[in-house]
């Protein structure tokens, strides 16, 4: 999604300035399925658990912080 809006907006793409973007080469559904699984998988303690979803929210907070601005 980030990708996409970089590439509308700003006109970068994974070809120029914004390959980290670009996602990996199976696909962007395929990773985020892998991590999921990967994410399910591990053994958690409640803190651990709580400190990743902490840093999830934080981050999609964050992208619409900087979507807010793009777009304001």
């Amino acid at each position: 999604m980030l990708g996409r809006q970089v590439q509308a907006r700003l006109h970068f793409s994974g070809e120029f300035a914004a390959r980290y973007l670009a996602g990996p080469g199976a696909g962007r559904g395929s990773a985020w399925r892998h991590l999921v699984q990967l994410i399910d998988t591990i053994e958690l303690t409640q803190a651990q658990e709580q400190a990743l979803i902490d840093g999830a929210r934080q981050a999609f907070s964050r992208f619409q912080l900087y979507q807010a601005q793009v777009y304001s």
